[in-house]
Order: C-alpha cells, then structure tokens, then sequence
C-alpha cells in the first residue's frame, strides 16, 4: 500500500507570518483589534504584573502539548485554570499528553515559548495542531492574545478569535472543566451564558473541512464509519437528490476503510471521504442512466478512470445523483425522475440548477462533502450557484472524460461541487493527475495566495446586463470588498464573449454532437426523450455537415484569441447566473422553460466555448433569498492559479455558511 505521510510531517520549518503581518491579516479580515507593547512576559504571573488596572476580558494559559502518537495540541483555557493532563487526555482521546517540545513549536506554530496563542494558528498551515479552547473564555467579550512574539498583546473579540481560528483551518474543540479537575467535551457554543447574544455553532465531524477530516482520520480522531453514519442520517427524501441513495454500500466501504486505516494503511487523500456521483458517470456495479428513463448500454459505458481512481483511494460513494436527461439543460428539471429541490426555499419547489442538478443538493442536505458533476455550458457551476456552493469547471482535457455519458465532445468537462474553495483545493489537488503524488504540498502552496498576486478584470458588459434583482448588488458587493482588501481591479474587453452567448443562442454544437450520438449508438432513447429538451435534441439533425465545421473552426478561432487577452489580468468576474432560481411550476412547460434555460447558461457557456477554465463562489443572497455565485474564469490549464485566487478571496470574504447562513430546510 502507498502511504501518505502523517500531517506531523506537514509542518513548516520556520515561521511563515510575523507579527505586523499577522495584524495586517486581522485586518484583512475586518477584525476589530488592539495592540500594546510591553517588557517580555513568560508566564501568567509576568503577565499579571504588566497588567494595567483595567483587567476586562479573558486571559489565557497555552497549552503546547504532544501525545504518543506524534499528534499535536493547542489547548487555550482560562488562565487560573488548574489542568490535569491525564483528565485532559481522556477528554480529547487523546492517550497520554505531554508537552511538546520546543523545536517542534517552532516547527508548527513558528513561536518561542512565552508568546504561544491561538494566533499562532497562522503558522500551523498544514493543520497538524488541533485546538481546543475553554468555554469559559467565550463569556467573555473580549480576549487578550500575544500575537506571535511576547512583547506584544493584542485584545479583540472573543467571537473575532473563533472566526480566525476558522480562517486558519482550525475549528476548535469546546472543553468544559469542572471545579474537581474533570474536564469534557461539550457542544460548540460560545459560553456557559447563552444568554449573551454571541453566536453558537455547532461543531461535528461533518462539518469539518476534508483537510480537518483527512488529519482526524489519520490522527485516529475520527472513524470512517462514524462520519459515514453521521451524514446518512442527514438523508432528507423531499429534497430528490438522489436517483439511487446508496446506504448500504457506502456502509459496506466505510467498514473496510475503518480496517485500512487500522492496519496502517494509506490509500489516498478521499479514503473515507463521502462522494455522490453525477449519474452520468458509470460506477462499477450501478445502471446509469443519464437522466433517461431506460438504463443506457453497458457496452458503451465501462468505468472511467476518474471513478477508478476514486474507488482505489476508497472514497466512498453515497449514491448516483439527479441530472437533466443527457445533461442538457442548465434548470435542473427532469419530467422523468422528478426535480432535485432547492433547499434555500421552504415554500416553494424551486430548481436547483442544472445538468448536476442533485449534485449541489447533495452537499447542503450534507450526505456527500465532495459532489462529481460536469459541465458543457454550465452543468457544474450554474448548480453550485443555485444552492450556494462552490464548483470548479476543470479545462478541456484535463481530465479524462471516458466513462461519463457524452452530451458534447467538443465542450464536455468534468468538474467538482464543495462546500467551500478550501475543499475544492483539497479535492482538486486528490484527483488531478499533476497533483495526487504531493496533494498536501499543493494545498499549502494555494494558501500562500495574497490578495496582490493576482488582478480581475470585470468580464463584457453583456454578463451583467439583465440580472434578476438583489444578483448583480450581491457581487458588486463582494467585489467592493475585495478592492478594500488590495485586490486589484479593471475593467476588461473580451468581445468573445459576446460571440460565445451568440453562438449559443445560434445552437452552438451541442445538439448536433448529441443527435448524431444517439442516432448511433441508441436510437430507441430519441422515441422518449423529455419533451424539455427533445426540440433542441432532434433539432441537431437540422445542423448540415458544413455548418457544423463552420461552427467548430470558430470555437477554435475564439478559444486561441480569448486565451490571448489574459495579461494585465488573471481573472474575468461576472455573476454566475443571472437569474434566481425559477418556481419549478415556471418551467414545466416548453414555454415558460426555453426562455429561462437560455438566460440561466448565458454567463457560463463562454467559459466553455473559450476554453477557459472557472470556478464559482457564493457571495450572497439575492432579492428573493436564494444564493448568489461570483463566476471567475482563467486561462485554459490555470487552474492552480485559478484555485490560489479563489481561496484567497474566501478568506478574504468569507465561506458560503459565513456570508449566506443555512438553507430554511435544511437543519444544523
């Protein structure tokens, strides 16, 4: 078995932030905060004796601490308390504790001894260290930190600590102790006094980013099956996105990931993680059907190495998710199956963007932290948009397209759905064959990304033109931000782009590509297709043999000449999709659907059609309530600079639970 190192091997070498760049990332952050210098302190009782007579807030004790495993800690209690390693110990599972040494806190919170705090966290990219925090100090409204020397103290919110603790990757385990030494976990909230008015997060396994969940699996802090369970229990029926749920199986594969794990063995960075799969991929062992309501040819669909691979590192498949019929729609709406339903509406069935149309319900019900999808004009990132999530729509040819039912060899792409760019990275990183043999390196080489490493350039005017209300206001807003933040910014000319929507709206050729495939290979399916999308379908056969190649010489014409514009600037922004989810009893005739479908895939076709690669990311919530997705596309192949900018603009701005909240249907 290949074996990954363990995260103590992750650790950087020295520090990477200093103390006025880490007030500088404060502020990035738009955390209030203050700074006084002071003699050097070493402990508690140094640090009583600098103390001014205003003594408000919380005070801390840093504990530093390593258990047999090589597993490390960052335990943060009030500063008079009383710990007893040994109950401390039990409470995290963590065996025995000692403390650690002072090169290995060097190594991994880049400090001295006398100046650890949680801020340190900034330094521990990697995530080996985990941390967990009093309960006691969050009753307070503020607290009082070194911020990486001890020469310095630095006092800002108590709710501003656990938002950094976030940014850095470290969601913090909530300790309770008790006046007899007992210690326990409790739930995450932030207090004993409830009645504060701070904010109260729940922290589960599930919640966790798939780097904190890789670091548990492997500090054995967590088990495969546990998660496993957890996030079936999430399975919400109503929500439809699911044409085959899969709990048996996931169960099956979570149980022999457990023993892998045990024996020592390392497989790969998503062993154990929870996928669903667009059910336009074949998966040994399960019928596809690519949204048609007869199961296509197994002849013609072996399993592709994308799903391979996924299946050797034991990622365990939740289930084959909903998919427009042969991925041709960007609404979601299928009149075979049923329509996955958007979960940020509770009282209306609105759609939840398409082809992947289950993949992005999926993620926010929290059965699948990592969704398979793909993407010819739109399929990955109008649903991500549409339900608040992040998608990445992969280059063409990056990666391998065998064993996914083919809509368009011309345009086709596979891409990913997360729940933020931080998972995207991770995910990217597992599965791209540039990056599997050093994933690890390449995340923390993404989180180097500063905010004056790249510019963005505000794609054509025609894709922000015609937007539904509360869409463009939410990402200007977020632009705004990032502008504030050192993000440099201009305006761009891509005249591609426009020509890109209008070969769309001229049939672009798509429809041809799919009719000659079915005529071929399964002409049966043309006598049943969803009346949806079976004019645009049969259509293709319209399309002579000279207007097709006429169509495909400009689409290479456009891609070498859009790909060339990228210089002064690295990323195009625009809204992702420039209309709200529409009322699922708006689009079930041809009628009230066309019009919608087209204007739904208007800002993300020209990244196809240009070859460009693209993510996109929630920014906000429009007029109606429901998610809003800033789209940034990059040069074709660019997707490590692509993926560096985006996870630098979440930290800037915030994930999508930060800046959206949670869906109205779905529960904590």
């Amino acid at each position: 078995m290949n074996r990954t190192p363990y995260p103590e091997a992750a650790g950087p070498t020295d520090p990477r932030c200093t103390h006025d760049q880490l007030l500088r990332l404060l502020d990035e952050l738009d955390i209030s905060h203050s700074t006084v210098n002071h003699e050097p302190m070493y402990t508690v009782t140094d640090s009583k004796k600098l103390r001014s007579t205003d003594t408000a807030g919380g005070y801390t004790k840093n504990l530093f601490l390593r258990n047999k495993k090589g597993i490390m800690w960052l335990v943060t209690c009030n500063e008079d308390r009383q710990v007893d390693l040994r109950r401390l110990a039990h409470a995290l599972g963590a065996g025995r504790f000692s403390f650690g040494s002072i090169p290995r806190l060097m190594r991994f919170l880049g400090v001295q001894p006398g100046a650890v705090s949680p801020l340190a966290l900034v330094n521990d990219t990697g995530c080996a260290v985990r941390f967990a925090i009093d309960v006691s100090l969050l009753d307070h409204k503020v607290i009082h930190l070194h911020p990486l020397d001890n020469c310095h103290t630095t006092t800002l919110k108590v709710q501003s600590l656990l938002q950094f603790a976030e940014h850095t990757g470290h969601s913090p385990v909530h300790l309770e102790f008790g006046n007899q030494g007992d210690v326990r976990q409790v739930a995450a909230t932030t207090g004993s006094n409830t009645n504060k008015g701070a904010i109260n997060v729940t922290h589960t396994p599930e919640h966790d980013s798939l780097l904190e969940i890789f670091t548990a699996f492997r500090n054995g802090q967590l088990k495969p099956s546990t998660l496993n369970e957890r996030i079936a229990a999430r399975h919400d029926e109503t929500l439809g996105a699911y044409k085959h749920w899969l709990p048996d199986r996931a169960r099956a594969t979570a149980m022999r990931t457990d023993q892998i794990f045990a024996e020592g063995g390392d497989l790969g960075p998503l062993q154990g993680i929870p996928v669903s799969v667009k059910d336009l991929y074949n998966v040994k062992g399960l019928q596809t059907f690519a949204g048609s309501p007869t199961a296509i040819p197994d002849k013609l669909m072996a399993e592709g190495p994308l799903i391979s691979d996924l299946a050797r590192q034991q990622a365990i498949f939740t289930g084959k998710t909903h998919t427009v019929e042969f991925a041709f729609g960007g609404l979601g709406v299928n009149s075979h199956w049923g329509t996955p339903r958007n979960p940020w509406d509770a009282t209306e069935h609105r759609v939840s963007g398409g082809s992947s149309s289950g993949a992005g319900v999926s993620l926010k019900e929290g059965t699948a932290l990592l969704a398979l999808g793909s993407d010819t004009a739109g399929s990955v990132r109008i649903p991500a948009s549409m339900t608040g999530n992040v998608g990445l729509k992969t280059s063409y040819g990056r990666w391998s397209l065998n064993g996914i039912f083919p809509l368009s060899p011309t345009l086709d792409t596979a891409g990913i759905l997360t729940r933020t760019v931080a998972d995207a990275v991770f995910a990217f990183a597992a599965m791209d064959p540039a990056h599997q043999n050093r994933s690890l390196e390449f995340v923390e080489q993404s989180r180097r990304c500063d905010p004056q490493d790249f510019a963005i350039g505000r794609g054509d005017p025609l894709l922000w033109a015609e937007c539904d209300s509360g869409i463009v206001e939410a990402v200007e807003t977020a632009l705004a931000e990032l502008s504030r933040k050192g993000v440099r910014q201009s305006e761009v000319e891509m005249p591609e782009v426009t020509q890109a929507v209008e070969l769309l709206r001229a049939g672009n050729v798509t429809a041809a590509e799919i009719h000659e495939f079915l005529s071929s290979e399964m002409p049966a399916w043309k006598k049943t297709l969803d009346p949806l999308i079976a004019p645009r379908i049969l259509g293709g056969s319209d399309v002579k043999a000279a207007e097709y190649l006429a169509r495909r010489r400009q689409i290479t014409q456009l891609q070498t000449r859009a790909n060339q514009r990228f210089g002064a600037f690295d990323l195009i922004a625009s809204p992702t999709v420039p209309i709200t989810p529409p009322r699922l009893a708006d689009v079930e005739e041809i009628e009230g659907y066309s019009p919608l479908n087209l204007m739904a895939l208007r800002n993300t076709c020209s990244g196809n059609t240009l070859g460009l690669c693209s993510i996109t990311l929630p920014v906000g919530l429009d007029a109606a309530g429901m998610p809003v997705g800033l789209q940034l596309m990059s040069p074709h192949g660019s997707e490590e600079k692509l993926l560096a900018a985006a996870l630098c603009i979440e930290r800037l701005i915030g994930s999508s639970a930060e800046r959206l909240g949670r869906p109205p249907m779905i529960s904590d």
